[in-house]
């Protein structure tokens, strides 16, 4: 899908929009203190004015911003009242509490992100051809398409969520492979254990002319690396690995081998009781 998938964001009636776009990095709220506040009313004609006030400044920021936009993004909570309000004026409320799908309708609209509800302006406002509703075994979804934007969506579909993990990442490793086949320095190596034993025979062949201590990193190098020997029941000539992700594999376990041998003391816990002198 060239665009997003969205799950339970749709807070409106709207079921259809697209266009312009505004995304408010807050929640469409009536704005309250912090602190605990003190109200005099001194008739009842000053409580129905106070509510009365608060509704047409609400009434009067929405048709502000229903002028300029076709679909309402936030991320926070939605008052009813704001959502009727835009309902009335056939705009779509969508509410996303993910902060990175925010940073990806940011990118794929062109928007700018608004931290205060007001009206946008023009050069603020995010374009998205088409926002549909999408109704699939009893969930509501929402997919935002833009045909010329760089944000493309896999959809997974499985009835356990334990398949749709297991594909998922399998998904991201196979990108991060397309990925690495842009480097121009990509080096394929033998996959399935044979390029660990091949270094580890030319580490064996490299330290018989060594006399010295290091000899002994040698042959613990050696001794680890013929774990990982490839099985002789597997056909090892079509498998291949990255040479980039084995390298670092080497210099993460290397690192972490010196980290443990410079350690000076050792602190041990004794059990007490009388069984601590055994």
């Amino acid at each position: 899908v060239h665009g997003m998938f969205l799950e339970k964001a749709l807070q409106g009636t709207i079921k259809k929009s697209g266009g312009k776009i505004v995304i408010f990095n807050t929640s469409l709220d009536i704005e309250r203190t912090e602190t605990k506040g003190t109200l005099l009313f001194e008739n009842a004609e000053d409580m129905l004015n106070f509510s009365k006030d608060e509704e047409k400044r609400m009434l009067c920021l929405v048709d502000s911003i229903s002028e300029n936009v076709n679909a309402v993004i936030c991320n926070g909570n939605i008052n009813e009242q704001y959502a009727e309000f835009f309902n009335n004026n056939n705009v779509m409320v969508i509410k996303v509490n993910s902060k990175f799908d925010i940073r990806r309708i940011m990118r794929m609209s062109k928007g700018s992100l608004l931290q205060t509800v007001r009206r946008p302006r023009r050069e603020e406002t995010g374009e998205i051809d088409s926002i549909t509703t999408v109704y699939d075994e009893g969930k509501t979804y929402l997919r935002l398409e833009k045909k010329d934007s760089n944000i493309v969506s896999i959809v997974l579909k499985d009835s356990l969520a334990s398949n749709l993990d297991e594909s998922e990442l399998l998904l991201e490793k196979g990108i991060k492979i397309m990925e690495s086949l842009r480097d121009e320095d990509l080096y394929f190596v033998n996959g399935g254990g044979v390029f660990e034993k091949q270094l580890s025979d030319r580490l064996a062949e490299k330290s018989t002319n060594i006399r010295d201590s290091s000899k002994l990193v040698y042959s613990a190098v050696v001794k680890a690396l013929s774990y990982f020997c490839p099985p002789d029941d597997v056909d090892t000539e079509q498998l291949k690995d990255i040479y980039s992700v084995k390298q670092r594999a080497l210099e993460y376990a290397f690192d972490l081998a010196c980290e443990v041998l410079m350690i000076e003391d050792y602190l041990v816990a004794k059990n007490e009781g009388p069984e601590a002198n055994n």
